[in-house]
């Protein structure tokens, strides 16, 4: 063989292994790069994210005597003369301490106080549409009975532009009352230290088994499955005003993963409509219908509320 072909095989090999090289380089990239697609997204605690809406809620509806009996160390830097008021637009709640559960009830009534890393947007109230916004960075502290015991002010920032007014009062108290709610039905057998969300004295009420008519009973028929581990995951949350004032549509769906008695793996999906009304600063249901949705095979494609 002479000494081109000798060369040219030689320079086709080093070409070949340059190529293998890139594609591996080119591979590597591409999967670290898919990674953050495809991390799983870190779990909600329903009941932490419930007390922190519920607060916030009722500060922003300017029930601030809902407070008084308790005894709390709070730092409200965006207020000038007043208390309570504005819009508080809830962005990350991060727990510090995550001793609440996401799965089963006794985990879920720790004895170990909680807190939280809450960032937020604060619009406050203005005469016209267009207000100076705030940026805040807050820690609160809850103890086992969700109750906030010390609020502090971590971070403050004003806007440099204006924003134009948002109210949130009434859809931070929808929030909060969605959240307790399903924290309820994943320890059924366990009463909320506030106890059941509340429902009008003529609420409809639809479960997806039949001859359940009430959430009591609702909850006694979850109990009776004996479940070593529930937990449902909110997707596809939308919150429309009603024909009346302070009245919400609110929809959305259920991933609910458990696992059965035996230690077997059950996957479900329910869709929820609700019917709220929100009066007093309280969020109260009116109308309530579960009904089960026929099995999604790609998990991935929902969107996490």
């Amino acid at each position: 063989m002479s000494s081109s072909h000798l060369a040219d095989g030689f320079w086709a090999c080093k070409f070949k292994e340059s190529w293998r090289r890139q594609q591996a380089w080119l591979c590597a990239l591409l999967w670290s790069l898919s990674l953050p697609l495809y991390a799983a997204e870190p779990l909600k605690d329903y009941r932490l994210e419930a007390a922190v809406y519920q607060w916030y809620g009722m500060l922003d509806s300017g029930k601030t005597s809902s407070f008084s009996g308790q005894q709390l160390a709070v730092t409200l830097p965006e207020y000038q003369d007043a208390q309570g008021g504005g819009a508080h637009h809830i962005l990350a709640i991060t727990p510090l301490l995550v001793d609440t559960s996401l799965s089963t009830g006794s985990q879920a009534n720790s004895n170990s106080a909680i807190q939280a890393s809450v960032s937020l947007e604060f619009l406050p109230p203005s005469p016209g549409d267009m207000t100076r916004g705030h940026y805040l960075e807050v820690t609160m502290h809850f103890d086992a009975a969700m109750a906030l015991t010390a609020l502090t002010t971590e971070v403050h920032e004003q806007d440099d532009f204006d924003s134009r007014f948002r109210p949130s009062a009434e859809s931070n108290l929808i929030r909060a009352l969605i959240y307790r709610w399903t924290a309820q039905l994943d320890s059924p057998g366990t009463l909320h230290p506030q106890g059941l969300p509340p429902f009008t004295k003529t609420a409809s009420f639809i479960a997806p088994e039949k001859g359940i008519n009430n959430p009591a009973a609702y909850l006694n028929h979850l109990n009776s499955l004996q479940l070593k581990s529930s937990r449902r995951e909110i997707k596809n949350l939308i919150l429309q005003s009603g024909a009346e004032p302070g009245e919400y549509q609110v929809s959305f769906e259920y991933q609910w993963r458990a696992q059965n008695a035996r230690g077997e793996e059950e996957l479900s999906q329910i869709q929820v409509d609700m019917t709220l009304v929100v009066t007093d600063g309280q969020a109260v249901i009116s109308a309530y219908r579960e009904r089960f949705l026929p099995p999604v095979t790609d998990l991935g494609a929902e969107i996490r509320c």
